[in-house]
């Protein structure tokens, strides 16, 4: 018996000098010594954390990383030990549960969240980095943490992590693979900006809000799916995503911001949920690919230039819930034939089908009181223009002074003097 334990006591003497030595050759860590009794009843000799900055959270209940001074890829631990103002590893492939000490607690945010706070102090060590392990315990992503990491090229893990705040991979050109978003809540403001390389993610159930410039140039998405929760497509979103040629609105998208998917070259067909209410300007500003969009009846607003140069887009249907068409909705739709304006329409504003080349006709509901000036400026093939309210129709310049009575009577004449002859001014009915 006396052998059996004598084996035994000189088998954990080496276990625990094979931890230290891993620990001392890594070189990530300087040593200090602090006991810790792990339930197999080892006691290892940590490592002080000195390569990062941490603080505990203002709950006292985790760790926040604030700085780290790393010159190569960065691993970063699930777990520290907090004892006498300093902070402790774990060593490699121990699980410690809550009943071994009460100083043990998990990494649960990285960054700042309140102020832009980047993680790394030396400017130089950003453009070395390339791969970052996060643990699966961290909850959120700090404001810029990792801002102008420009050879980033992967992070892991972040599937437990519930928000990335604004900026947090701005620029990071070279950002290829975020891994899992599974429990993500909310993206924030310009997070994956100019992440050039990053190729398609999937946006969770759990996601509530994508902020404004999220995922701008992301050049390389191809395919999105938004999930249910999100009611909103803040502006620039998905500004110059050139790549992406497919999007699934799987909720009850209600509006969709200022130039939102300005510059998506890749779309070719959108159906818009039908509690869509609003389309800002420029919303969809020269989606070159986009051959066919529905409008969903509830529409209420559609903003200028919101389809403009949308140079493959070949039918429109404005519904009935839409009063104003805005300046420039439909500007250079070059490849726009078939235009069904609805009754409600009241005021069709400056060049909203200008340089619409294919079109050949058009019918002015007869709700309509107002078309202004260059409408149909360049719409070289269109031969008819029908007025279905002929009475009361009157010239005016653009500093809104009458000019003379206009008959439009004739569908052919309407169409020469809406774009050449009076297509300057502004009509106006009664």
């Amino acid at each position: 018996m006396k052998s059996v334990l004598s084996k035994m006591s000189v088998f954990l003497f080496i276990a625990s000098i094979f931890v230290c030595a891993l620990a001392l050759f890594t070189g990530v860590y300087a040593l200090s010594t602090i006991n810790f009794n792990i339930e197999c009843q080892i006691k290892y000799e940590l490592a002080e954390i000195k390569n990062m900055s941490l603080s505990l959270n203002t709950e006292g209940t985790g760790v926040i990383v604030k700085q780290i001074n790393y010159s190569s890829n960065v691993v970063i631990p699930k777990y520290t030990i907090y004892n006498s103002g300093k902070f402790y590893t774990i060593p490699d492939g121990v699980e410690p549960t809550t009943s071994e000490s009460s100083n043990i607690y998990k990494i649960v945010g990285i960054g700042d969240k309140e102020t832009e706070s980047p993680l790394f102090t030396n400017a130089s060590y950003i453009k070395e980095i390339k791969n970052i392990e996060i643990p699966d315990s961290v909850e959120y992503i700090g404001i810029g943490a990792f801002k102008n990491f420009t050879n980033l090229q992967s992070i892991t893990s972040l599937k437990n992590t519930r928000t990335i705040y604004q900026k947090a991979f701005y620029d990071c050109q070279n950002l290829n693979n975020i891994g899992e978003l599974s429990k993500i809540e909310e993206i924030g403001e310009s997070a994956f900006y100019d992440c050039y390389e990053l190729d398609n993610i999937t946006l969770p159930n759990t996601l509530k809000k994508i902020g404004s410039n999220a995922f701008q140039y992301c050049k390389k998405i191809s395919t999105l799916e938004i999930p249910n929760n999100i009611t909103t497509i803040n502006s620039t979103t998905f500004f110059g995503c050139e790549s992406l040629s497919s999007i699934t609105f799987l909720g009850n998208i209600t509006s969709i911001g200022a130039s939102a998917f300005y510059k998506c070259k890749g779309i070719s067909k959108i159906t818009l949920p039908s509690t869509i209410k609003t389309i800002d300007k420029n919303a969809f500003y020269s989606c070159t690919s986009l051959k066919d969009i529905n409008l969903p009846t509830g529409i209420t607003s559609i903003g200028q230039s919101a389809f403009a140069y949308c140079s493959n887009l070949s039918s429109i249907v404005v519904p009935n819930t839409v009063t104003t068409l805005n300046s420039n909705t439909f500007l250079s739709c070059t490849n726009l034939t078939s235009v069904t304006l609805n009754e409600n329409l009241t005021s069709i504003e400056a060049q909203a089908f200008s340089k619409c080349g294919s079109l050949t006709s058009i019918k002015i509901p007869k709700t309509v009181i107002k078309i202004g000036q260059n409408t149909f400026n360049e719409c070289t093939n269109l031969t008819s223009v029908t007025f279905l309210n002929t009475s009361g129709w009157k010239l005016y310049n653009t500093s809104n002074v009458y000019q003379k009575d206009i008959s439009v009577e004739t569908s052919s004449t309407n169409a020469t003097n809406l774009k050449t002859t009076y297509k300057s001014n502004i009509w106006k009915r009664g």
